[in-house]
Protein backbone atom coordinates (compact mmCIF):
# COMPACT_ATOMS: atom_id res chain seq x y z
CA UNK A 1 0.00 0.00 0.00
CA UNK A 2 1.50 3.40 -0.84
CA UNK A 3 2.26 6.27 1.17
CA UNK A 4 -1.11 8.07 2.19
CA UNK A 5 -3.73 5.25 0.90
CA UNK A 6 -5.91 3.72 3.53
CA UNK A 7 -6.98 0.55 3.29
CA UNK A 8 -10.37 0.04 1.88
CA UNK A 9 -12.58 -2.31 4.12
CA UNK A 10 -15.85 -4.08 3.40
CA UNK A 11 -17.68 -1.16 4.80
CA UNK A 12 -16.30 1.41 2.47
CA UNK A 13 -16.47 -0.88 -0.53
CA UNK A 14 -20.00 0.45 -3.44
CA UNK A 15 -23.07 -1.36 -3.36
CA UNK A 16 -22.37 -2.83 -6.67
CA UNK A 17 -18.71 -4.02 -5.68
CA UNK A 18 -20.41 -5.51 -2.86
CA UNK A 19 -23.68 -6.50 -5.26
CA UNK A 20 -20.65 -8.11 -7.85
CA UNK A 21 -18.87 -10.15 -5.35
CA UNK A 22 -21.90 -11.70 -3.61
CA UNK A 23 -22.78 -12.61 -7.59
CA UNK A 24 -19.00 -13.75 -8.06
CA UNK A 25 -19.88 -16.04 -5.25
CA UNK A 26 -22.62 -17.79 -6.43
CA UNK A 27 -25.64 -15.79 -5.07
CA UNK A 28 -28.48 -14.99 -7.44
CA UNK A 29 -29.27 -11.39 -8.97
CA UNK A 30 -31.93 -11.33 -5.96
CA UNK A 31 -29.24 -12.13 -3.22
CA UNK A 32 -26.38 -10.16 -4.47
CA UNK A 33 -28.48 -6.78 -4.29
CA UNK A 34 -30.17 -8.28 -0.71
CA UNK A 35 -26.92 -8.74 0.52
CA UNK A 36 -25.02 -5.50 -0.74
CA UNK A 37 -27.88 -3.74 0.90
CA UNK A 38 -28.33 -5.66 4.02
CA UNK A 39 -27.12 -2.81 6.70
CA UNK A 40 -29.31 0.08 4.88
CA UNK A 41 -32.02 -2.34 5.27
CA UNK A 42 -31.54 -2.49 9.27
CA UNK A 43 -30.67 -6.35 8.14
CA UNK A 44 -27.64 -8.44 9.26
CA UNK A 45 -26.09 -10.29 5.91
CA UNK A 46 -27.24 -13.17 6.97
CA UNK A 47 -30.99 -12.08 7.40
CA UNK A 48 -30.69 -10.75 4.09
CA UNK A 49 -29.64 -14.09 1.96
CA UNK A 50 -32.61 -15.78 3.91
CA UNK A 51 -35.42 -12.98 2.89
CA UNK A 52 -33.76 -12.05 -0.48
CA UNK A 53 -36.60 -12.71 -3.24
CA UNK A 54 -36.85 -15.72 -4.76
CA UNK A 55 -37.14 -16.31 -9.00
CA UNK A 56 -40.11 -17.67 -9.16
CA UNK A 57 -41.40 -14.59 -7.18
CA UNK A 58 -40.79 -12.19 -10.58
CA UNK A 59 -42.68 -13.80 -13.09
CA UNK A 60 -40.08 -13.01 -16.12
CA UNK A 61 -38.41 -9.73 -14.68
CA UNK A 62 -35.37 -9.03 -13.47
CA UNK A 63 -34.11 -10.42 -10.38
CA UNK A 64 -31.79 -7.47 -10.20
CA UNK A 65 -35.09 -5.00 -10.88
CA UNK A 66 -37.27 -6.92 -8.56
CA UNK A 67 -34.63 -7.05 -5.85
CA UNK A 68 -33.86 -3.46 -5.64
CA UNK A 69 -38.08 -2.35 -6.17
CA UNK A 70 -38.13 -4.35 -2.33
CA UNK A 71 -34.59 -3.41 -1.50
CA UNK A 72 -36.21 0.83 -1.45
CA UNK A 73 -38.87 -0.12 -0.08
CA UNK A 74 -37.59 -1.71 2.75
CA UNK A 75 -35.54 1.37 3.24
CA UNK A 76 -37.97 3.86 3.08
CA UNK A 77 -40.53 2.07 4.66
CA UNK A 78 -41.66 3.10 8.57
CA UNK A 79 -41.91 -0.41 9.55
CA UNK A 80 -40.62 -3.01 6.92
CA UNK A 81 -42.74 -5.86 7.92
CA UNK A 82 -45.48 -3.65 6.68
CA UNK A 83 -48.04 -5.08 4.38
CA UNK A 84 -49.56 -3.41 1.59
CA UNK A 85 -48.99 0.15 0.56
CA UNK A 86 -45.65 1.78 1.73
CA UNK A 87 -46.91 5.19 0.30
CA UNK A 88 -45.14 8.78 -0.86
CA UNK A 89 -41.38 8.00 -0.32
CA UNK A 90 -41.08 4.59 -1.09
CA UNK A 91 -43.30 4.50 -4.04
CA UNK A 92 -41.72 7.56 -5.70
CA UNK A 93 -38.51 5.68 -4.89
CA UNK A 94 -39.68 2.57 -6.96
CA UNK A 95 -41.21 4.30 -9.16
CA UNK A 96 -37.85 6.30 -10.35
CA UNK A 97 -35.77 3.11 -10.08
CA UNK A 98 -38.04 1.86 -12.64
CA UNK A 99 -37.95 4.57 -15.04
CA UNK A 100 -34.21 4.38 -14.57
CA UNK A 101 -33.88 0.89 -15.47
CA UNK A 102 -36.37 1.48 -18.44
CA UNK A 103 -34.02 4.29 -19.75
CA UNK A 104 -31.16 2.19 -19.80
CA UNK A 105 -32.16 -1.34 -20.41
CA UNK A 106 -35.25 -0.61 -22.40
CA UNK A 107 -37.05 -3.48 -20.89
CA UNK A 108 -37.68 -5.30 -17.40
CA UNK A 109 -37.45 -8.75 -18.66
CA UNK A 110 -34.59 -10.68 -18.05
CA UNK A 111 -34.53 -12.94 -20.77
CA UNK A 112 -34.24 -10.00 -22.82
CA UNK A 113 -31.27 -8.21 -20.99
CA UNK A 114 -29.41 -11.19 -20.69
CA UNK A 115 -29.56 -11.77 -24.60
CA UNK A 116 -28.80 -7.74 -24.71
CA UNK A 117 -25.89 -8.63 -22.18
CA UNK A 118 -24.46 -11.53 -24.18
CA UNK A 119 -21.08 -12.82 -22.80
CA UNK A 120 -20.74 -10.14 -20.55
CA UNK A 121 -23.61 -11.73 -17.91
CA UNK A 122 -25.50 -10.38 -15.40
CA UNK A 123 -22.94 -9.40 -13.17
CA UNK A 124 -22.91 -5.74 -15.45
CA UNK A 125 -26.91 -5.82 -14.71
CA UNK A 126 -26.47 -6.19 -10.96
CA UNK A 127 -23.71 -3.31 -10.65
CA UNK A 128 -25.48 -0.50 -12.90
CA UNK A 129 -28.95 -1.63 -10.61
CA UNK A 130 -27.40 -1.27 -7.38
CA UNK A 131 -25.62 1.91 -8.64
CA UNK A 132 -29.03 3.12 -9.00
CA UNK A 133 -30.45 2.35 -5.89
CA UNK A 134 -27.48 3.74 -4.12
CA UNK A 135 -28.29 6.94 -6.07
CA UNK A 136 -31.94 6.84 -4.90
CA UNK A 137 -30.94 6.40 -1.21
CA UNK A 138 -32.66 8.49 1.51
CA UNK A 139 -29.59 10.70 3.41
CA UNK A 140 -30.06 8.66 6.18
CA UNK A 141 -32.42 5.10 5.65
CA UNK A 142 -34.56 5.29 8.56
CA UNK A 143 -33.37 1.42 9.16
CA UNK A 144 -29.98 2.19 9.82
CA UNK A 145 -31.09 2.41 13.67
CA UNK A 146 -31.67 -1.31 13.24
CA UNK A 147 -28.60 -2.45 12.14
CA UNK A 148 -27.20 -5.60 14.11
CA UNK A 149 -23.82 -5.24 15.90
CA UNK A 150 -22.79 -8.20 15.21
CA UNK A 151 -23.51 -8.68 11.83
CA UNK A 152 -21.03 -10.02 9.47
CA UNK A 153 -19.94 -8.50 5.84
CA UNK A 154 -20.33 -10.06 2.47
CA UNK A 155 -17.59 -11.93 2.75
CA UNK A 156 -18.59 -13.88 5.66
CA UNK A 157 -21.99 -15.19 4.55
CA UNK A 158 -23.09 -17.77 1.59
CA UNK A 159 -25.88 -17.14 -0.57
CA UNK A 160 -28.02 -19.55 1.60
CA UNK A 161 -27.81 -17.28 4.45
CA UNK A 162 -25.19 -19.40 6.46
CA UNK A 163 -22.14 -17.69 8.06
CA UNK A 164 -18.96 -18.67 6.72
CA UNK A 165 -16.52 -20.33 8.91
Amino acid sequence: MGRGQAERSDHDMTHSRQAMLFYANGCSCEQSIFGAFAEAMGLSPVRAMQTAPRRSERRGQCGALSAACKVLCLIYARDPCAEGELGGEADEAAAMLCRLYLERWGTADCAAIQSRLARRGCDEAIAITAAMVERLLPPQPRAQGRRNPGERRAAAVDCDGRERR
